[in-house]
């Protein structure tokens, strides 16, 4: 059985209270270009990468499957965007994003759904995402 990691506090042992530094200096760097539509895809969280790039000017959006995680997030990250959803069947329009973060869903994944993984990332970045 599984178990939701942010009812029982479990999450607190990888959640970042501020975004990745990964994150932060890829942004430095300029390797995710020009500000727009972004999502975190899976494992948004508490949201701490959403509301970074959010701050930075990207319309981003964070999913996940916890409703525990997105309401604490909704809460803590006023004007973001959460959705709850399955991975492997996203609630958005092709070509709906030009930049896609995944810290730490794919794991989750047994290796036969990682082509259908990255089938639905590919569905949703625009052409060049």
């Amino acid at each position: 059985m599984l178990t939701d990691s942010y009812l029982d506090d479990t999450h607190q042992w990888w959640h970042l209270s501020t975004a990745s530094p990964e994150l932060v200096q890829a942004d430095a760097a300029g390797w995710l270009g020009a500000a727009g539509a972004a999502v975190d895809i899976g494992c948004c969280g508490l949201g701490s990468e959403v509301a970074y790039l959010a701050a930075r000017g990207w319309h981003a959006v964070g999913v996940d499957v916890s409703e525990a995680a997105l309401t604490r997030a909704r809460r803590e990250n006023g004007g973001v965007s959460f959705v709850r959803a399955d991975i492997l069947a996203l609630p958005f329009s092709a070509a709906s994003f030009q930049f896609a973060l995944d810290r730490g869903c794919l794991h989750y994944l047994p290796p036969g759904q990682w082509a259908d993984y990255a089938a639905e990332v590919r569905r949703v970045l625009r052409p060049g995402g």
